[in-house]
């Protein structure tokens, strides 16, 4: 029997590693579904930021990638026509696009569809975080100009959403509207099989700390805030070392944390240690105390659930859904603005010895094995597609 044929647009797949979240929720969906469902990925032939592309990228060819084809498309590729024959071109049952706000590949291919170039019954949009205030104060002009003339003219109209948590089907409804058909399914995670003792590398001494921030070096993740917290760290509280992973997405900004880094005091080590592997992300994670991510704003926050698996407790802001892991001994969950208690947080997490942070560490991993008890991830994605395939195949036989 031939499998259902879901047909993603993503900004990035792999090989690339920098789009964050994102990439991570795709990447996960097509790992516990892909037995199921035919995944075939259009998405571009490089990652954020290069100029050259993914050497293992052949044009108009699908590729074979872990449970899913990929083609990757060249930037000439992603004019209107040129991406109008990729997608008809793809004998598809239903299209899945990995943004509510890419240009080339949903806000065209939805234009497409609503002009009629496209014959697309059944669409779902996953926003991954982008309708949430902080994402939406960021390019606001371009953002509160778009919106209502996408709402005026129609282009998401008839589509499913599928939000990541009942907030987010909120932010979902102020963006586009009350009516709009949301579903409501958790973005699966994938936890790494490994020796639940942490690294003796990790061994945690009262007054040291090893702290890190492995996200994108952007303005939403607020990498920044956290070194203007560390300078404020005295000698007199111990040693921090503190190495930043991740892409350097915006410069301007990486500019400003750069001028923060260079009037640290002596007793806080910070470093760039530049941008990782998906696969790496946990292995690194094991070698730290602390995962240091103020961030103002997270759709889920994968490498917080990663670093929670991994038996490295965090710090993080109050605008991510984790907000009861402090309650339960895993971290630290501070509000967004106040500096002081993010302070206070670094204080307590450095004054730690050995026996009180491996009870740290294994109330993290205890949190983090309830998330995927408790959130039926896989089955509420699923359910939303075959719910599409359902509706698509009913309006097809009227």
């Amino acid at each position: 029997m031939r499998k259902p044929t879901i047909l993603v647009c993503a900004d990035y797949y792999l090989p690339g590693c920098k789009a964050g979240g994102a990439l991570r929720t795709l990447l996960n969906t097509v790992e516990a579904l892909g037995g199921e469902f035919d995944f075939r990925v259009l998405t571009r032939d490089r990652d954020i930021s290069d100029s050259e592309p993914y050497g293992s990228a052949s044009e108009g060819e699908w590729l074979r990638v872990g449970k899913a084809q990929v083609a990757y498309l060249a930037p000439n590729e992603l004019r209107p026509s040129a991406l109008r024959r990729c997608i008809a071109g793809c004998e598809h049952d239903l299209l899945f696009l990995n943004s509510a706000l890419s240009g080339p590949f949903t806000v065209l291919p939805l234009i497409l569809r609503r002009l009629g170039f496209l014959d697309e019954p059944s669409v779902i949009v996953a926003p991954r975080g982008e309708f949430s205030r902080s994402a939406l104060d960021q390019k606001k002009l371009k953002k509160a100009v778009f919106l209502p003339v996408a709402r005026a003219v129609g282009l998401y109209r008839g589509v499913r959403w599928l939000a990541s948590c009942e907030d987010e089907a909120e932010q979902i409804r102020r963006a586009v509207g009350g009516d709009a058909d949301i579903a409501v399914a958790p973005d699966p995670v994938a936890f790494a099989s490994g020796n639940p003792e942490r690294d003796s590398s990790t061994k945690k001494d009262s007054g040291h700390l090893r702290a890190c921030f492995l996200s994108r070096i952007c303005r939403m993740k607020n990498l920044k805030g956290a070194l203007d917290v560390l300078a404020t760290m005295e000698a007199e509280r111990g040693t921090v070392e503190f190495d930043i992973y991740g892409p350097k997405e915006d410069r301007r900004y990486w500019k400003e944390c750069e001028d923060v880094i260079g009037s640290l005091p002596p007793n806080v080590k910070a470093r760039y240690c530049g941008a990782i592997g998906l696969t790496e992300v946990r292995g690194i994670l094991e070698t730290y105390h602390l995962l240091f991510l103020p961030t103002m704003g997270e759709n889920f926050g994968h490498v917080i659930v990663e670093s929670l698996s991994a038996g490295c407790p965090v710090l993080i802001s109050d605008r991510t859904q984790w907000n009861d892991l402090g309650e339960q001994g895993a971290g630290w969950v501070v509000p967004l603005e106040d500096g002081g208690g993010f302070r206070t947080a670094l204080v307590e997490a450095l004054a730690l010895d050995g026996g009180k942070h491996a009870a740290y560490s294994a109330c993290a991993r205890e949190y983090a094995s309830g998330i995927a008890r408790r959130l039926d991830a896989v089955g509420r994605n699923r359910r939303c597609i075959e719910e599409c395939l359902g509706a698509a195949g009913r309006e097809g036989s009227t």
